[in-house]
């Protein structure tokens, strides 16, 4: 099996749109579904361009000091500290933190992360620092960056990632495009799972791992059946 997994046709796409808006603006935003590569495509563009990248770990430990409801205001900080120590900084899952102060009905300071994503976008501008956004970005961010998307994954996306996470002589026995036929809305969390399920199973074919998405229920599996009934 392979140690290493490169970007996907769809996730190299991201990538390139990524670095061509960072040369117009310093402030973009990547979206995509879950297992998209989100995350991957992410760390490739830090890797690339010597940007920090903070994730909610990074966030987490920073607020294990810090009362509950400054989660804004050190939201800002960790950013600000990263942006005056690196070329850019990358925050990952901002999705989550949107969901926790924004979609939380009683939390108090709904909305308050505009503030800080506000200030962050101006000082980016303002020192030339690359800054993005993974996952999600309040408003104000919205307003200003380059909005990037990881589009759906294509056959060719299924068997880079088939062929990366199953070991050769099993993939070879795969009819990728039979499989991508019945399930074409596989996400990358849900096709590396299934590899590393069935990467043992011999002998291994289309119809068992077909199979084994109908016997885990995969919404993905399931919604491609109900559109051909």
């Amino acid at each position: 099996m392979h140690n290493t997994i490169q970007l996907t046709p769809a996730q190299k796409t991201a990538l390139n749109s990524l670095r061509h808006a960072l040369t117009l603006n310093p402030v973009a935003l990547l979206w995509g579904d879950n297992g998209s590569g989100k995350t991957t495509v992410l760390q490739e563009l830090a890797r690339e361009c010597h940007m920090r990248m903070l994730t909610l770990k990074d966030l987490l430990e920073a607020m294990r000091s810090q009362h509950p409801l400054a989660l804004e205001e050190t939201f800002e900080r960790i950013v600000l500290e990263a942006l005056d120590l690196a070329e850019g900084v990358i925050i990952d899952d901002v999705d989550v933190l949107e969901s926790v102060v924004g979609g939380c009905r009683s939390y108090p300071r709904s909305d308050w992360l505009e503030a800080p994503a506000l200030t962050l976008c101006r000082y980016a501008v303002e020192t030339n620092k690359k800054l993005v956004f993974g996952g999600g970005a309040p408003q104000a961010v919205r307003n200003r960056a380059y909005q990037i998307g990881i589009e759906d994954f294509t056959l060719a996306d299924c068997t880079q990632l088939m062929t990366a996470y199953l070991p050769p002589w099993q993939a070879e026995r795969l009819n990728i495009e039979k499989i991508f036929r019945y399930a074409p809305g596989l996400d990358g969390h849900q096709i590396k799972n299934a590899c590393r399920w069935l990467a043992d199973k011999s002998p291994l074919d289309s119809d068992r791992f077909i199979e084994y998405l109908r016997s885990i229920r995969s919404p993905a599996f399931s919604t491609a059946m109900a559109s051909r009934t």
